[in-house]
């Protein structure tokens, strides 16, 4: 007698061997949440919280567990819906042979109740299947989906799922899993919105590589988002230390006070926001774009006053021309509200800011499958 039926006059057995295996396993998983993503992503704490202890209680073994789950099922609704069922179960291999007077499909390590969820949906018991699910059970239907290839026969229920949960996406904890589940989700539903929001998320606020724990993700996914913030970290700290050598060499402010001043505003920030030992290309596993640029936006250039006329007066820079005469012997120099600290900072975190966006899924998946 089979666990669960799906189809009373079944002519497959649908074995689940050695089910609910460990799943996206990351150990230094959730990054504590922080005060800029929380401004910036109001907090669902109870969704959160929900999703991180289902991740945690299923995790767990039950010592006492079957160590197989079958279901009755029909052969002609798992052919119809996936071409893996259709090449086991006609393909002449083994799941293919009726000499015992039924089909036989074994597979194992699957979570028990996504796979039940997913055979119900695919013999059409749709009053069985749950109209809302967490963020870890879906992602563990969206692995069945993607191995299986069940898309279509699976894409009215995403629409459920996924727009209750996109409710929901404000992952203000940054956790690094939270993150991969959410972009296998919608790599194998092909929901572009989302995969382009969280992966803006893993950018901006991502404090380290991310990696695809065992999920289907492209790998060219997960290079992309990682490479996209090292590279974005780089350019904030290449601009700061190329504008902290322009003070040193004298390429940057009007006289030596007004050089001296700002390179000591400049080292002061840059040692706030972690970056005055930085070098491109080293130590990433620290650094949140959106803390560094707020952190370099912070930087404030001081007050200060000349005395070369006999007066007090607060310092303005003096900027050098920018014409074709500013050279040595020429001595030009133009009034200027704005110091170049400031300039050049302001200019940094706007360009920055213009880099930090999400990715596009169709570069990575056919077009076929995202979602209209």
């Amino acid at each position: 007698m089979c666990d669960h039926t799906m189809d009373p006059s079944g002519d497959t057995i649908f074995t689940l061997n050695d089910p609910n295996d460990l799943f996206a396993v990351l150990h230094d998983d959730l990054i504590p949440a922080t005060e800029e993503t929380a401004s910036s992503f109001p907090a669902i704490e109870a969704v959160e919280q929900a999703s991180a202890e289902e991740g945690k209680e299923e995790g767990k073994k039950d010592n006492a567990a079957p160590n197989s789950i079958t279901f009755r099922v029909s052969s002609h609704h798992l052919i119809l819906a996936s071409p893996i069922f259709k090449a086991a179960l006609t393909g002449g291999w083994k799941e293919g042979d009726t000499s015992t007077g039924e089909l036989q499909y074994s597979t194992n390590g699957w979570d028990t109740e996504a796979m039940t969820i997913v055979l119900n949906a695919l013999h059409g018991h749709y009053l069985r299947v749950p109209m809302t699910v967490t963020l870890e059970m879906l992602a563990k239907i969206a692995t069945i989906v993607d191995y299986y290839a069940v898309h279509e026969a699976m894409q009215l229920l995403r629409m459920f799922w996924i727009d209750h949960l996109s409710k929901a996406l404000l992952i203000t904890t940054c956790s690094k899993r939270d993150s991969a589940l959410w972009i296998c989700v919608s790599c194998v539903f092909g929901d572009a919105g989302i995969f382009m929001h969280v992966t803006q998320v893993a950018i901006q606020y991502g404090q380290g590589d991310i990696s695809s724990l065992g999920l289907p993700i492209p790998p060219a996914v997960v290079d992309r988002v990682n490479k996209q913030r090292r590279d974005l970290v780089d350019t904030i700290s290449a601009g700061l230390h190329d504008l902290k050598q322009g003070f040193i060499d004298g390429r940057e402010g009007c006289n030596i006070p007004c050089r001296t001043m700002q390179l000591g505003a400049l080292i002061q920030g840059m040692n706030d926001v972690k970056l005055l030992d930085h070098l491109p290309g080293n130590h990433f596993e620290d650094f949140s774009l959106s803390k560094l640029v707020r952190g370099v936006g912070a930087i404030k250039c001081p007050i200060w006053c000349d005395h070369d006329s006999g007066r007090h007066e607060v310092h303005q820079c003096a900027e050098a021309a920018t014409s074709p005469r500013d050279r040595p012997g020429y001595n030009i120099a133009r009034k200027t509200e704005i110091s170049s600290l400031l300039k050049h900072t302001s200019a940094l975190t706007s360009r920055v800011k213009g880099m930090m966006g999400g990715l596009q899924l169709a570069d990575f998946v056919s077009s076929s499958s995202e979602s209209k």
